[in-house]
């Protein structure tokens, strides 16, 4: 990458939509080169390489199409993702866009917001695959686990990853009261897998903007490209979204076990909702295959939290619960505890 957030060449045989596109990217801190016909733009590609490239498809002489081909034909320039940027907007035009090897593709008129989260990815996925043949598997969990927990008072949140599995783990600091954190794990150890939660990870923080949870999933595998989509299919996913003021949370989870440990009993979640959390509750994530109404798993989860009553959870309460859960089950995964102290 370049000094600056990336180095983007713009290919469109019409001038204002270069400038256009120029003058929004430039404004973001990314470096813009621009070309207007399909052979100034290889001449462009091969005196630097660009970290990506936008690609209008109807041109003159050389169209969209044929110049990137004959990119992924070339073994210098084959791994350079191409974002098709076009007024053609039928599914054949974005199949065959594909075909040829484009990593995206966006529509005329375009959005400006849509076409920054997409550019915003497909850098974040280059930087990744640069990164990704120098990391063992050790460098790479440790890559997806966030290094520190948020600050935040009311609510205290503490988590162990699964020594079995990589999973991510993520959160941001969305607006002053509101987190969003993003669990989640594939069944296979594979180098793609790996490379699929961290692009996981690149993709929800680019769309923090979405005030949808549902919508936030269903944009970030709009954006994946086929290979990513295949390890996306035995994705497990807990995506949700804190509010520290109302002490609410709102999530969305897919193959996360989720039980809300009350004064009065446990209460176990579905796979959508929101919970209200009030002072002595305890949230419980699992990433592993629980069944949270067996009565062992149960009795765990409120003898951990009478024995920790009004204490700020820490690693020895998740490594004890951990030890006490492998006694039943092969795989605890990752525990995650969201505990209301006041």
């Amino acid at each position: 990458m370049s000094d600056t957030q990336g180095d983007i060449l713009v290919v469109d045989d019409q001038p204002v939509n270069v400038r256009l596109l120029a003058t929004m990217l430039t404004q973001l801190g990314y470096k813009v080169r621009k070309a207007t016909s399909g052979e100034m733009a290889l001449t462009a590609i091969h005196a630097e390489l660009p970290d990506l490239i936008l690609l209008d498809i109807t041109m003159p002489q050389m169209d969209g199409y044929e110049l990137c081909e004959i990119l992924k034909k070339d073994p210098h320039t084959a791994e350079i993702p191409v974002i098709f940027v076009s007024a053609l907007d039928e599914s054949m035009d974005k199949a065959k866009a594909f075909e040829v090897g484009a990593v995206d593709y966006v529509a005329k008129p375009f959005q400006w917001v849509e076409v920054q989260a997409r550019v915003k990815t497909q850098l974040a996925l280059r930087l990744l695959q640069r990164q990704a043949s120098a990391l063992n598997d050790g460098v790479v969990q440790a890559a997806l686990w966030a290094k520190s927990m948020p600050d935040i008072t009311a609510l205290t949140l503490a988590t162990q990853p699964s020594s079995a599995h990589p999973e991510l783990f993520d959160w941001q600091q969305a607006e002053p009261d509101r987190l969003l954190v993003t669990f989640a794990r594939t069944a296979l150890n594979t180098p793609t897998t790996t490379f699929f939660l961290a692009t996981l990870r690149g993709l929800f923080r680019g769309l923090s903007i979405e005030p949808s949870l549902q919508n936030r999933v269903r944009y970030a595998h709009s954006l994946m490209g086929p290979e990513l989509q295949q390890a996306a299919k035995d994705l497990r996913l807990f995506h949700c979204e804190l509010n520290e003021k109302s002490r609410t949370l709102t999530y969305i989870s897919q193959g996360y076990a989720i039980a809300v440990v009350h004064p009065s009993g446990v209460a176990l979640q579905a796979e959508a909702g929101s919970i209200a959390m009030e002072k002595g509750d305890r949230l419980f994530i699992f990433s592993a295959d629980l069944t949270l109404d067996d009565p062992q798993l149960t009795d765990i989860l409120v003898q951990n939290t009478q024995r920790w009553a009004g204490a700020t959870p820490s690693a020895a309460m998740l490594q004890g619960m951990a030890d006490e859960i492998k006694g039943a089950i092969t795989d605890a995964g990752s525990i995650t505890v969201l505990s209301c102290l006041s």
